[in-house]
């Protein structure tokens, strides 16, 4: 599960990375839909990890603060390389440290209330004998309006 919340953030810091040359993206609520395989393990289905999240405003300006989260599950230092950014959409390369280090390339179109892609990346073998892993990650997500007040459930 920590996997595909990093897997996510990483889409979303992605989209937000390009800058004035693309359509801000709405801070508010928003539904984020995952969906993974890994192609040497083709019984391995499981079904879509879908997450609600609200991005502040000033996430959606600087969307790299949600890589806070990205320590606690074993990604660290992620960098973002070979980046080619469109009015509505990015290529990038990723590259993280951390045990398993990943590394991968990632496909966005998006406007200010959607987004879609897909995100390939691969898990190096980690310390304690995990062998190496390459998934695939195909991305939506869609702006569902303002975030609810503090304390109340989305």
């Amino acid at each position: 599960m920590k996997t595909l919340q990093v897997l996510t953030a990483i889409a979303l810091i992605a989209a937000g990375m390009t800058g004035a040359v693309a359509e801000e993206i709405q801070p508010g609520l928003w539904r984020i839909t995952l969906e993974s395989r890994v192609a040497a393990t083709p019984d391995w289905n499981p079904e879509p990890f879908q997450l609600t999240q609200c991005l502040t405003e000033q996430d959606a300006q600087r969307p790299e603060r949600l890589l806070a989260g990205l320590s606690a599950s074993g990604g660290s230092g992620c960098a973002f390389s070979n980046r080619h950014a469109s009015a509505q959409g990015l290529n990038f390369d990723l590259d993280c440290g951390g045990d398993p280090k990943i590394t991968g390339h990632g496909e966005v179109e998006f406007t200010a209330t959607r987004l879609e892609g897909f995100l390939n990346v691969r898990f190096a073998a980690s310390a304690d004998g995990a062998e190496p892993v390459a998934m695939q990650n195909r991305m939506q997500a869609v702006y569902l309006g303002h975030c609810p007040p503090a304390g109340a459930s989305p």
